[in-house]
């Protein structure tokens, strides 16, 4: 639909007062959920006052706003536009289609999108935060933003699937709206858009421009940064971040290895023998012109484990853990674990390390974290461990001096925000 409406005669006015009404809805969310307020501040707000609809987006990173429509929107309601936008941009709705009816695929991922934005809360009431705009709006018309609570838990892929099933009443392209591309000269590209839905979906590829293009090689890691952002605030009020919605689509793309790799390369690491030695060549081949490494007996590696059975891993973290390091104990040639909480309970050697680290797996023990007695109890066996693995939650007391071996904690993902800062070793974050 081509708005019909004559453009106010105070329409740059208009156009500051609307941007400036989307960079408080911006400065909300940064505050309140910085995974999207972070996202909302590297997309790119535009006005288009000849639009024809609320709003648009390429589905990559670029919004555009129609300040003649907005402008009778409440707060709410423009944040719950904005934030609809933005989710188009964060899950790729255009990429994803893939071939399918534009139309139904549209629809489909404004009823996903529109759930997830009812979802987001205010953090203080717990009601939602943006209201989704179902009334008559002057200029537009009735609007009508799809909305079944059955496809609350839904991705856009199996809601597209429903609809084929059974297809909306209304299946027929009754409105467009027409996008300005941002390259000067352009003409505005028209759109299809569902009756009383709030925005116009167009494919990148049709604005002619290098922007999209550019922008859509790095929209994954601006996912990746708004999570990390997101996480690196105030713990407890940190906001939403719809990480199960994210994970299925493969878009939660923090570089990381499986915390089972990460332990047996550090393991492996600490055990190997080193590749050169600085003991002077052999004597006996000096007389015949022949350097030959000087033979020396292999030293001894040795595994220490300390199991801090205070800590809040559940059984099931403890026993996948357990496990992986009794496969690790045929590497070297002595293995010891230690179980303790404030003090040291009991102590396995050799075998007795294997079944020990199961049998205590699912042990919890009273009192709090103590890693001082244990740090001790090395210190009086004279010999150094070749690395030293400890599963804690980092809610210990530390000993004063620190060790001259390698130490690596392996601490449940869960505890990083409330987990003090290591003093000293390398942490294996495990996942639940």
């Amino acid at each position: 639909m081509t708005s019909h409406t004559a453009l106010p005669p105070d329409l740059d006015a208009l156009v500051a007062t609307e941007l400036a009404r989307a960079a408080l809805v911006r400065a909300q969310l940064l505050r309140h959920h910085p995974f999207w307020g972070h996202l909302l501040l590297e997309a790119r707000l535009l006005a288009d006052p000849g639009l024809g609809t609320l709003a648009a987006t390429d589905c990559v990173c670029r919004i555009w706003l129609n300040p003649v429509l907005t402008r009778h929107l409440s707060h709410a309601e423009l944040g719950f536009v904005l934030l609809h936008e933005l989710c188009h941009i964060v899950f790729e709705s255009g990429a994803r289609r893939h071939g399918r009816d534009r139309r139904l695929w549209n629809e489909a991922t404004d009823y996903a999108i529109n759930a997830l934005v009812e979802a987001v809360r205010d953090l203080e009431t717990g009601k939602p935060l943006y209201a989704l705009p179902c009334r008559e709006v002057p200029g537009f018309g009735k609007m009508r933003p799809p909305w079944d609570p059955r496809f609350s838990d839904m991705p856009a892929e199996a809601i597209y699937e429903t609809l084929l099933r059974d297809p909306p009443a209304d299946s027929t392209d009754d409105t467009f709206a027409d996008v300005q591309p941002e390259t000067p000269g352009a003409s505005p590209v028209r759109v299809p858009v569902q009756a009383g839905a709030i925005d116009a979906h167009v494919d990148a590829a049709e604005l002619d421009d290098t922007t999209a293009a550019s922008a859509q090689h790095d929209a994954r890691a601006r996912v990746a940064r708004a999570v990390e952002h997101a996480r690196s605030q105030d713990y407890a009020r940190r906001g939403q971040i719809p990480s199960s919605a994210l994970r299925a689509l493969h878009l939660d793309a923090r570089p990381r290895l499986p915390w089972r790799r990460l332990l047996r390369d550090h393991v492996e690491g600490a055990l190997a023998e080193p590749e050169f030695t600085r003991a002077p060549p052999h004597r006996r081949y000096a007389a015949l012109d022949l350097v030959m490494p000087s033979l020396r007996p292999r030293p001894e590696t040795r595994l220490v484990v300390a199991l801090d059975t205070s800590a809040s891993m559940t059984e099931a973290d403890l026993r996948a853990v357990a496990t992986e390091i009794t496969a690790l104990v045929g590497l070297c040639d002595e293995a010891v674990l230690l179980v303790h909480d404030a003090a040291i309970q009991a102590v396995f050697h050799g075998a007795q390390a294997k079944r020990g680290a199961l049998a205590t797996a699912s042990v919890k023990g009273g009192g709090g974290t103590d890693h001082t007695p244990v740090f001790e109890w090395l210190r009086r066996q004279l010999v150094a461990p070749t690395i030293f693995v400890g599963l804690t939650d980092l809610g210990t007391r530390w000993p004063d001096v620190r060790p001259d071996h390698p130490v690596l904690w392996v601490v449940p993902a869960r505890h990083r925000g409330r987990a003090p800062r290591v003093l000293w070793g390398t942490v294996v974050w495990v996942a639940g």
